[in-house]
Order: structure tokens, then sequence, then C-alpha cells
């Protein structure tokens, strides 16, 4: 009886150690690893992952200087070493062939078959070749130019001479130019000198053209150099 009273207690003992046994640890594998990063942080791709990307070259943004394109500067039409030019002879028309001249910066064109060229100190003389110059006066037409000078002032000075005793003739058209002209006859018999003065202004001075010829060849040769003359460019 006093073993059955020792012994119950004893069993109560045991039952309540066994049920302080420990829970088992969880294996060391389900452990998180503290060098893993935690699932919501970002993954960095492999540098084969990463896709490549082109980057367009830097443009040069530097502006382009304003520049003005030069005008274009038309160029002079070539004259031809050769024309036909209409004459009017005591009210007929005619055509004559001229020739081109190039003196110091001007141009005229001439009847290279009826007139001989030459150089005068500076002074360019037409001279029709006469057939008996015992008989007949000479027929010439002279060119020359003058620097610093001014048509009026040239003017002037041949109208304040007594012989030949010019006259005015005011303003005419020489060709594209604007000229003084002046007029002189030494009489009126046929063989009279008569002279045509012809002032052009240009380039800083003055152009002296001089057209001699007589009183009854005014109407032939003088007519025909008056022609030619619109033929007289500066150039």
């Amino acid at each position: 009886m006093k073993k059955a009273k020792y012994l119950i207690p004893l069993l109560a003992l045991v039952l309540l150690g066994g049920c302080a046994v420990p829970a088992a640890q969880p294996e060391a594998s389900a452990m998180p690893d503290a060098s893993t990063e935690p699932a919501s942080a970002s993954v960095i791709p492999s540098p084969s992952e990463i896709p490549e990307i082109s980057v367009a070259p830097e443009q040069d943004v530097t502006p382009e200087p304003d520049v003005t394109p030069e005008p274009e500067i038309a160029s002079e039409p070539e004259r031809p070493d050769v024309i036909e030019f209409p004459v009017e002879i005591e009210g007929m028309q005619e055509s004559m062939t001229l020739n081109k001249h190039s003196g110091d910066n001007f141009i005229i064109y001439y009847d290279a078959d009826g007139f001989t060229v030459s150089e005068n100190g500076g002074t360019t003389v037409f001279l029709l070749n006469n057939p008996d110059p015992d008989q007949y006066p000479d027929i010439s037409m002279a060119i020359s130019y003058e620097e610093s000078a001014a048509a009026q002032e040239k003017a002037d000075a041949l109208l304040s001479n007594p012989e030949p005793a010019f006259e005015s003739q005011g303003e005419v058209g020489i060709g594209e130019q604007t000229a003084t002209a002046l007029y002189a006859s030494s009489g009126t018999d046929w063989n009279s000198e008569t002279t045509s003065v012809y002032l052009i202004e240009a380039g800083g001075g003055c152009y002296t053209i001089r057209i001699s010829c007589y009183l009854e060849a005014s109407e032939g040769w003088g007519a025909r150099l008056t022609d030619i003359l619109q033929t007289f460019e500066v150039i």
C-alpha cells in the first residue's frame, strides 16, 4: 500500500517531464540566409542582358555666317569687228560697211576702205584718202582726250577765239553720251573749211572730237562722218 502511494507521484513527474521536451528545431536549410537580399530587392541584370543603346553623334550647332552672295555683274557684250551701218546722204539712205577701232578708252566704227588711221601726240586721226590733195582740202576726224578738263570750259575757250569763229550748237546726243557741240565755217566758197567740234565729258576728263571738211563736201562726207560719229562709245 505504501509502494502504491509513492509510485503515483513518481509517475506524474515522469509524465510532466515528457511534456517539457523542447520542440524540434527547424532544419538549417529552411533558415533565411543573412547574405540573401529580401525578395523585394531589385535584381541586377548581367552585362549580356543589358540592351545596347545607340547614341546619336552630337550635332554641330555653330551657326553658319550670314554671307550675302556677290551680285553678278553682267559682262559687256563683245562688239563685232565689222558692222553694216545706215547713213543718210542728201536725203538718200545708204548702208556703209564699217570696221571697229579701239582707242584710248573708246571705240568707234569707221570706213576702213576710205580712211587711214594714225596716232599723233595722243590724238587719233581718221584721214579720208584724198584723190587730189592739190585740188581738194582734206577731210578728217580727230579724237583726243584731256584729263581733268571740263566740256564747258573748253567750249568757252573755243568760242572766245576769233578764228575760226565758232558758234554754239547746244547739246547733242552722241551714241549714249551727251556732247556740247560747236560749229565754224571759214567762208562761203565751195572749198571753205568747216569744223564741227563735239566735247564729251567722261572718266574725269573730256573727249574732243573734231570733224574737218569743206563746204561743198558737207552734205556728202561731212554727213557720213556725222552719222558715223554715233558709233562712238566710251569704255
